[in-house]
């Protein structure tokens, strides 16, 4: 349909681009939408810094916790730190602590009670999040239900609609025999109202649907949070366990806290020269709320609607000249599929693109009023478009070269004249309706004898006249 589509990077720009020609979005949106790609490129070079740095570290950081527990449960620190960088400042803190002050520490051994009493809180607090999430899996597999069984229900009640001409009497309006006036039967009045009801809760049910899925997510995010926390309070507790029973038979509390202190010193010689990523983390941080604030005010689902309403009004213009040109498939209604850049006819068998209807003469005919159509709309709503299109023999598959004696199409049979002339009438008029805003520029075989078409012809390159005249010089 576009020249150029055929390769996907060339597609892909055509499809950033037409809501803009198309003015379904504004100068504002494309600029915010140019900035939102930097912002999304300046996040992705922060995250690849942070995965660098995460993966030179290694286990470094699981083993840099389990260090700073033994040293807490040893009286030598009281530090309970988030990050890598503030956990390895703790272990350097301890590691600067003069021998002589050993003595001056207090073990208490608590390190580890603490440890399982913030395990058993995190324990129930996980607990919580899956029942939760248990109850709104529940709840949504009831809508499910509900919706299903609603959904029979409602097409059931729908033959309501064949009493909206009839009034209530003493004769079925099905079959006219009498009823018995003793039975209590709904009245038709009743059985609308159940089906009003039953809409507006099935409707309910339906919008439901989506905060439901939100809430989930969102109870899974705490879940996965919940466990990651589990599971280093876990590595934490075996390291103070380890340390307890590698020490077991010492006595002597300055032993145990000056063997925790060899064993921080060794690790931060070990440490390869990383540097500080709190503030990447930061800028990472910030890049991710501004994208996320980009992304509400770039709304895909309101430029969709200004979208569909514009494909909605080329639509009907090209439906109407389609069926003027006499095309496969014009019956139906067709649309400008913006997604795969192509013409669709929405059949009663589902739709049929274009590469699926048929013959050249449709080809030829869906191209051409696609794009006149789109130079029509580009035209009425002053977009920033070139005002002119070039056709290159549009009617080749009527009148090929090998054919054009004189261009008087002798040739051609006269279903094919006449296809060629309504072809080319159809470009004619659209051209005057929106004169002087959109010129044509044809160049073609056909010789159409008709006033208006030969009023209209620029010039002849026939008998030795040619666009590129023969003694210009071939080698320059």
């Amino acid at each position: 349909m576009f020249h150029g589509a055929g390769d996907h990077f060339f597609a892909q720009a055509l499809k950033d681009t037409l809501p803009y020609f198309l003015g379904a979005v504004d100068d504002d949106y494309v600029r915010k939408r140019d900035q939102l790609r930097r912002v999304r490129e300046q996040l992705r070079s922060c995250e690849r810094k942070l995965a660098e740095i995460a993966a030179l570290r290694g286990e470094g950081a699981s083993k840099a916790d389990a260090l700073l527990a033994q040293a807490r449960d040893a009286g030598l620190s009281s530090v309970t730190s988030a990050s890598w960088e503030a956990t390895v400042a703790a272990l350097q803190t301890v590691a600067s602590t003069p021998l002589a002050n050993i003595e001056a520490t207090v073990s208490d051994g608590a390190e580890f009670s603490r440890l399982a009493g913030e395990r058993a809180q995190l324990l129930t607090e996980h607990h919580r999040i899956r029942d939760e999430i248990d109850m709104v899996r529940a709840f949504e597999q009831d809508g499910r239900g509900f919706s299903r069984e609603a959904t029979e229900q409602r097409a059931r009640l729908k033959t309501i609609g064949i009493f909206e001409n009839s009034t209530p009497g003493d004769s079925c309006p099905l079959c006219s025999q009498a009823l018995d006036s003793t039975a209590q039967l709904p009245i038709v009045d009743e059985v609308k109202g159940t089906f009003a009801s039953l809409s507006s809760r099935l409707d309910s049910v339906v919008r439901a649907a989506p905060q439901v899925e939100k809430a989930v997510t969102e109870l899974d995010g705490k879940l996965q949070a919940i466990q990651g926390r589990l599971a280093k309070n876990r590595a934490g507790m075996e390291a103070v366990r380890t340390a307890d029973e590698r020490l077991a038979q010492t006595h002597d509390d300055a032993t145990k806290k000056v063997h925790i202190l060899g064993r921080i010193s060794l690790y931060l010689e070990s440490l390869p020269d990383l540097p500080d990523t709190r503030a990447l983390e930061q800028e990472a941080e910030n890049l991710r709320a501004q994208a996320s604030g980009l992304e509400i005010e770039l709304s895909d689902e309101r430029v969709r609607e200004r979208l569909e309403s514009v494909t909605s009004i080329l639509s009907q213009r090209m439906t109407q000249w389609a069926r003027d040109l006499g095309l496969e498939h014009s019956k139906f209604p067709l649309r400008l599929d913006l997604k795969n850049l192509t013409i669709v006819a929405d059949t009663a068998d589902g739709p049929v693109p274009m590469a699926r209807m048929g013959s050249g003469e449709n080809w030829v005919g869906y191209h051409l009023i696609a794009h006149l159509a789109l130079h029509h709309w580009f035209v009425e709503r002053a977009r920033p478009v070139p005002r002119f299109l070039f056709l290159d023999q549009p009617s080749q598959v009527y009148f090929p070269a090998e054919k054009d004696v004189d261009g008087s199409m002798s040739l051609v049979s006269e279903d094919d004249r006449v296809a060629v002339s309504r072809m080319f009438q159809l470009i004619f008029n659209a051209v005057k309706n929106v004169a002087p805003g959109l010129q044509v520029i044809v160049t073609e075989h056909a010789d159409i004898n008709e006033e208006w078409y030969q009023a209209a012809i620029v010039e002849r390159w026939r008998g030795g006249l040619k666009l590129v005249p023969e003694d210009w010089p071939r080698n320059q």
